[in-house]
């Protein structure tokens, strides 16, 4: 059993150099009586045993007073003891941790992946590369080798299966080798690293996966109808607000809204509370739409059939994939909004993902307006300025929120 003021010490060693890579170069020292304060040493025979306990440990050293030498002023950890208190506290060194963490990238990249072997390689070497940096690629930290590896393998596992439409959550748990509520547990760490594997934000229901509770972000006036012939206005909602398949929408039997059009969005984090910020007339109905799930295509089949639609999506194939879903499973002819590819300073090459769904883009039957700006990426396989953000930030006050619409429109 370690005396309470040694494992004080140790905390106070361990934020200080505990998580650094790089050896220290001088010898750790800290405040004796702070460190026996902080420890809750604070009666006189208390501290006297600390003190003799510190002169029983030849691996400490300690700093007197200049005159009064019987004064213990700081307690020193000198570096070839470092060792020593770490094996006693069961500390593994982050050197080790990196390295080991390293060497399970390296790993996993030797596993050939059945549907897209280039993207992950890629993806491997942008964690190896940024680790190597002693950075962290979000929800993966250098410092945690084992969570690293099984992370890694679930994006594996879960890449490699083609997943058809509408595939349950705790089905596609189960086929993972998970339990069956585990995948929902752990949907926001993988869709941060589906997010950097496949290049763009990605969603399970964008893979394919139906969520227990699908929502859908709306800005905009609406009222709810019922079959009992009750309402629900929804019209002093500002910026945002969230609304559920079950029960907001399911029980309903219709929407009415005084919006002239409605606009999906593909950029619900920043475009979608930009544009609703600036929607003074309120005569645009904006849905967050970056992969239509059941929540918003339930919205839309409740709008009113004339309601001019259009579509706000980055201009990349998987942007315009977003497009053709919302067109085939609405039946509305959506209008692309402000998706004319634009040129990038250095260019932005396809993924191997892009590359494989751009060829279904080109043969789809339901996308004839935009075939041309899709030969045209596909011409020059560069993706260019393809996020919203590129637009900068809307400057009018209404619809169409841009000033360069005219010009920058599909």
């Amino acid at each position: 059993m370690h005396p309470a003021w040694l494992q004080t010490l140790f905390q106070k060693w361990h934020a200080a150099r505990g998580s650094r890579l790089a050896p220290g170069k001088v010898a750790f020292r800290y405040d004796w009586i702070k460190l026996l304060d902080e420890t809750g040493l604070l009666k006189a025979e208390d501290r006297q045993a600390a003190e003799r306990d510190l002169k029983q440990f030849p691996q400490l050293q300690f700093q007197t007073h200049k005159y009064r030498k019987y004064l213990i002023e700081k307690v020193i950890i000198p570096l070839d003891s470092e060792p020593w208190l770490t094996t006693n506290f069961g500390h593994i060194p982050a050197a080790q941790l990196h390295q080991e963490t390293l060497s399970a990238i390296t790993e996993l990249r030797e596993q050939p992946h059945p549907l897209y072997p280039e993207l992950w390689q890629h993806w491997c070497d942008l964690i190896q590369s940024t680790f190597q940096q002693e950075k962290n690629l979000h929800p993966l930290t250098w410092k945690e080798p084992d969570k690293v590896r099984q992370l890694m393998m679930l994006v594996y596992r879960f890449t490699s299966i083609p997943w058809t439409e509408a595939t349950p959550i705790r089905e596609a748990s189960t086929a993972l080798g998970l339990g069956s509520k585990d995948l929902e547990s752990l949907q926001s760490r993988l869709e941060s690293c589906l997010t950097s594997f496949y290049e763009r934000p990605t969603s399970l229901e964008s893979c394919g996966l139906l969520l227990t509770e699908p929502k859908v972000e709306v800005a905009g006036k609406l009222t709810l109808h019922y079959a009992d012939g009750s309402s629900q206005p929804i019209h002093e909602m500002k910026g945002v607000y969230t609304l559920s398949l079950l029960p907001d929408l399911e029980r309903a039997i219709r929407i009415s809204t005084p919006a002239k059009r409605l606009l999906t969005v593909e950029n619900s984090k920043t475009t979608l509370p930009a544009l609703a910020s600036k929607n003074q007339a309120a005569d645009t109905l904006l849905i967050g739409c970056s992969f239509p799930n059941r929540a918003v295509l339930r919205l839309i089949e409740l709008l009113p059939p004339d309601l001019p639609s259009h579509h706000f999506g980055d201009t990349d194939p998987a942007g315009f994939l977003i497009l053709a879903t919302l067109r085939q499973k609405t039946g509305r002819p959506f209008q692309p909004f402000l998706m004319t590819p634009q040129e990038a300073a250095r260019p932005v090459p396809f993924t191997e993902y892009d590359r494989k769904i751009i060829q279904n883009l080109l043969a789809h039957p339901l996308l004839p307006d935009v075939r041309p700006a899709l030969e045209y990426l596909v011409q020059r396989q560069d993706k260019g300025l393809y996020e919203q953000e590129n637009l900068g930030p809307p400057d009018l006050q209404e619809w169409p929120f841009y000033s360069n619409y005219e010009s920058a429109s599909c």
